[in-house]
């Protein structure tokens, strides 16, 4: 029986983490501009946008976005200018074809993050306190390993910061799901530049 609970809890576990998608998930291809490169690393999109005055780089860990699900995009900012400039979530936009996606700021992208990892009452429906008493040593060793994914992922998430000259700043950006099937146009202003970056989106 307890084999049994414990089969019903991974999977409930499993379905909570990956979520249980409808069967139209969204593939995005990188689309880049004449004047950017679209590079490759371990698979990962990598867009690098350059200017006089800035360089932003951009890599989109995964081309598969299932619906309801948010897309976690990576950013490094590079000033080029001689003066610094304040950068934050607040110098993006998101948008596809006439519709504004939305940029989550850093501590709602957390928030989210601790939403769409806890375990919830219909996660352990159907399992009587007996069970539930019985699998604690499985769910307190998710939660120690939850509590530690939220701390890492909020140490990466991009902040509000003033870049000075010569140097970059960098980190996690949280977009809402692209739901759409016009390009993506992420919008990135930093300092004098604006930096667009396309990707098309593509209902599977």
């Amino acid at each position: 029986m307890q084999q049994f609970v414990s089969t019903v809890l991974a999977f409930a576990l499993t379905a909570w983490l990956f979520g249980c998608a409808p069967s139209r998930p969204v593939v995005m291809r990188a689309s880049p501009l004449a004047d950017q490169i679209l590079q490759y690393d371990q698979g990962r999109q990598i867009f690098i946008s350059r200017s006089v005055h800035s360089s932003v780089g951009l890599a989109l860990p995964t081309e598969t976005v299932q619906p309801g699900n948010p897309v976690d995009f990576y950013i490094t900012v590079a000033n080029h200018l001689s003066n610094p400039f304040n950068f934050s979530t607040d110098n993006i936009r998101a948008q596809c074809g006439q519709k504004t996606i939305y940029v989550y700021h850093p501590k709602e992208a957390l928030r989210d993050q601790e939403k769409r990892t806890e375990l919830s009452s219909s996660d352990l429906a159907g399992l009587s306190p007996t069970d539930i008493l019985a699998l604690s040593p499985q769910i307190k060793n998710y939660y120690q390993r939850r509590n530690q994914e939220l701390r890492d992922f909020a140490h990466s998430l991009l902040q509000a910061q003033t870049i000075m000259a010569d140097s970059t700043h960098d980190g996690v950006v949280r977009i809402a799901f692209p739901s759409c099937t016009d390009k993506l146009e992420l919008i990135i202003k930093t300092g004098e530049d604006v930096h667009r970056f396309e990707f098309d989106t593509i209902v599977k």
